[in-house]
C-alpha cells in the first residue's frame, strides 16, 4: 500500500510528489519549479508576496530556507533520532542532545563533566 500524503492547505491526501507539486499549482496557486533530481527534497515556489519559498515535495509544507526542509525531512517524515547516552531521551537533532547533556548530565558531548 503506498503512503500517501495530506495537502497541509486542504487535507486532500496525494501519492507522489509530481502530484503534490501540480495539486498545489492548480488548486492553490502556488507556482514552482520541480528539482530536475531526486537528490533535493524540496521545490521551489514563490508566496502570496513574490518571495522565494521551498516546499518539501511529501507533504507540501512551505519553509523560508532550503536547509529547513531537509531538517523538516529528517525530524517528520524520516524519524530519525538520536538518544541521549545517559538516560532514555530521544531526540530529532544531534544539536538537541548535546544541549540535554549540557543542562540536564551537566556534561559535554566528550563525556567530561
Amino acid at each position: 500500500m503506498k503512503v500517501r500524503t495530506p495537502c497541509h492547505l486542504c487535507g486532500k491526501e496525494l501519492a507522489r510528489k509530481d502530484s503534490m507539486l501540480r495539486h498545489l499549482r492548480d488548486m492553490h496557486g502556488k507556482t514552482g519549479d520541480v528539482p530536475l533530481d531526486d537528490q533535493k527534497d524540496y521545490c521551489v515556489l514563490w508566496n502570496d508576496q513574490g518571495k522565494k519559498v521551498y516546499g518539501c515535495l511529501l507533504c507540501g509544507e512551505v519553509f523560508t530556507r532550503s536547509s529547513s526542509v531537509g531538517r523538516h525531512k529528517q525530524e517528520v517524515h524520516d524519524k530519525i533520532r538520536f538518544p541521549c547516552p545517559h538516560c532514555s531521551k530521544m531526540f530529532s537533532r544531534k544539536s538537541d542532545v548535546a544541549m540535554h547533556c549540557r543542562i540536564i548530565h551537566r556534561q559535554d558531548e566528550s563525556g567530561d563533566g
